[in-house]
């Protein structure tokens, strides 16, 4: 049989309550900058950041924005973005399990120029970012009665923002991001199984070992002393109880 969480008497502070949930420090992301310029005659450009956001999540969330897009013409900056917005994503976000993963793929083209190029974002296995500009065609301005003017350069310029999931705190077998009674409640419904979501230490099995594994983790949530108050463990398992409670209604 599992082992029951011990019950003791105790006052319960408003400190004391707050300190109920144990919630893992949010993970930083990495906000990588691209100003990258490819020049007529060249086909392919290539990007990689310098920094890798951290390994092992189980999961990212991104997002990347073309802030701005430019030709250059006679030697000064065209503005183009929103011309070439018909044909290429300028913001877009997403989620992805884990490394490595794929931003977008597109077409960038403008065809009032005949510009274009293929543009590739992604997240490689080792956290870095990478971008490729390949397929480049440089298109030119017609001014008309015959006057035409090449496009000599394209600058790109965009931001790429990838965040991990935060992991859920030791013993938080729910993962809602507290640990509370209703861990308990999971890990005691699942003892004796191979069960990976309430196997604290894993070790392949769901034992006393799990248990203590959440009793530790709720005693550091209610308390800094050694040995918890079971008045208050047990009123973050109803505090939590009741927030599901109202999430429902």
């Amino acid at each position: 049989m599992p082992p029951s969480p011990t019950l003791r008497s105790g006052r319960l502070t408003g400190a004391a309550l707050a300190a109920c949930l144990l919630v893992s420090p949010p993970a930083l992301a990495a906000i990588w900058s691209i100003d990258e310029t490819i020049v007529r005659g060249e086909t392919e450009l290539f990007w990689t950041s310098p920094s890798a956001v951290a390994l092992g999540a189980s999961g990212y969330s991104w997002s990347y924005e073309v802030a701005a897009v430019s030709a250059t013409v006679l030697g000064a900056p065209l503005e183009v973005t929103e011309l070439i917005g018909d044909s290429f994503p300028l913001t877009l976000s997403g989620q992805s399990g884990g490394l490595p993963f794929l931003l977008v793929d597109q077409q960038l083209a403008e065809p009032a120029t005949g510009t274009a190029a293929r543009v590739r974002i992604e997240v490689d296995a080792a956290g870095f970012g990478r971008a490729a500009i390949t397929e480049a065609v440089f298109g030119s301005l017609d001014l008309g009665g015959g006057s035409v003017i090449d496009i000599d350069a394209i600058r790109i310029e965009a931001t790429v923002t990838v965040e991990p999931a935060a992991a859920p705190p030791p013993g938080d077998y729910s993962g809602d991001g507290s640990v509370d009674v209703y861990d308990y409640v999971l890990w005691a419904s699942a003892y004796g199984s191979s069960d990976p979501q309430t196997d604290g230490n894993a070790d392949g099995s769901v034992n006393a070992a799990d248990y203590t594994v959440w009793r530790d983790a709720a005693a550091s949530a209610a308390f800094a002393a050694p040995e918890p108050s079971g008045a208050l463990l047990l009123a973050c398992g109803l505090a939590g109880l009741g927030r599901r409670g109202e999430r429902r209604r």
